[in-house]
């Protein structure tokens, strides 16, 4: 049979074809758009679930025939050891600021300060004081009205503080929650995510294993280095 020639041509992009890039390329960007308020909890869902992805294995070889409810299971033990200590510590430090402030106001309102200026030793330290001082002399009425103002001034702070402490509260509960939505298919469909990663990697499996391993540190040392920053921060103000 004889060869007939074949002639191969070259793709040529035309303008209909640079639409569709720029659709997509449009495309690519509202999804950026859409999900750019959540990238947060997502990375951290995917850093928790890396970190609690052995006591998850843990619970999955309990459940092994129910992969939703050990992601479940999983997902409800972290709230109690993240959340729950969170909104109690938030509660109580919103709480007590209040009422520290709130019965020093009170106390000011009810002569507690006045008596104390009043007092010999009190009295003694002033004329003491305006004796050697090169400027004017401190008056001790002058002083109460300038701590009185001060701490109403700071007890209207503490109160705006508490409501911007608790919207933020309200912030972190719906990132939580948004975090644990990604997080619960993180755990459940662990095996499948890493699977497709593979796949897509255009690397050895050594290469992956390595790649891994390098992510699952990180996130280790990263955690472990803000867990011991605010435990010396702690410490140090304690000490303060």
């Amino acid at each position: 049979m004889p060869n007939h020639p074949t002639s191969s041509t070259g793709f040529k992009i035309e303008s209909r074809h640079w639409i569709l890039i720029a659709c997509l390329c449009v495309a690519i960007y509202a999804s950026y758009l859409l999900i750019a308020p959540y990238v947060g909890a997502i990375v951290l869902a995917f850093i928790v679930s890396i970190l609690f992805q052995p006591i998850h294995s843990r619970i999955q070889k309990r459940f092994s025939n129910s992969p939703n409810f050990s992601a479940a299971i999983s997902c409800t033990l972290l709230t109690f050891i993240v959340l729950i200590p969170l909104l109690t510590v938030a509660i109580a430090i919103v709480s007590q600021g209040a009422t520290s402030f709130s019965s020093a106001y009170q106390w000011v309102n009810d002569g507690g300060a006045k008596e104390l200026i009043h007092h010999p030793w009190i009295q003694t330290a002033f004329t003491f004081i305006n004796k050697w001082l090169p400027f004017d002399t401190i008056s001790p009425t002058e002083l109460l009205q300038k701590a009185s103002s001060l701490i109403a001034g700071v007890s209207s702070q503490v109160v705006g503080m508490s409501t911007s402490i608790l919207s933020d509260v309200t912030g972190v509960i719906l990132n939580f929650t948004l975090m644990l939505f990604v997080l619960f298919f993180f755990l459940r469909d662990h095996d499948s995510i890493v699977g497709v990663m593979r796949h897509i990697l255009p690397l050895s499996r050594s290469q992956e294993d390595k790649i891994f391993n390098e992510v699952e540190q990180v996130a280790k040392s990263a955690v472990l280095g803000s867990f011991l920053t605010a435990v010396a921060q702690g410490f140090a103000g304690g000490l303060a």
